[in-house]
């Protein structure tokens, strides 16, 4: 789960990078990316059981979400150390029943939600700049795997 959770914080930063490098001002690029970072730390604060911090689908600065999203990784790791994958949380669901679901699924759902809006910044990118191969997470997994093994080594 902590390779996930490394992996996803990382593609996002790339993505923040890029935005920020590049000086990319597009306001469906922009909205996007603040979604996926403000809705991972909607979906902490659900885990948390603490109220939303905020609306998800507003746009934040680069910089705010370049911290969000490093806080947020350091808060979900947190999670992972405290709670057992298959805790189970409570939460509402949008049409206002009651429900709850374990830590675990909580976790691949964000993983999956960033990915996907991921992979729309990156077609939207992909007519501006070039991003890194790093992007996707195979590579990601075998770069990780080799810089582990020479560390055991």
């Amino acid at each position: 789960m902590r390779d996930y959770i490394d992996y996803t914080f990382q593609a996002n930063q790339i993505i923040l990078d890029t935005i920020t490098n590049h000086t990319i001002t597009d306001e469906k690029i922009l909205r996007t990316m603040s979604h996926i970072v403000l809705s991972a730390q909607s979906i902490i604060s659900q885990i948390k059981q603490e109220p939303a911090q905020e609306e998800t689908f507003v746009i934040r600065p680069t910089k705010e979400l370049i911290a969000i999203n490093r806080e947020n990784k350091e808060n979900l790791l947190i999670l992972l150390e405290q709670m057992p994958q298959n805790t189970m949380i409570p939460f509402t669901g949008k049409d206002g029943r009651d429900l709850s679901n374990c830590l675990h699924d909580f976790m691949h759902h964000l993983f999956f939600h960033a990915a996907h809006h991921r992979g729309q910044i990156s077609m939207l990118l992909s007519e501006r700049v070039k991003l890194p191969a790093e992007i996707n997470y195979i590579a990601f997994s075998a770069k990780h795997k080799q810089l582990k093994s020479k560390a055991n080594a």
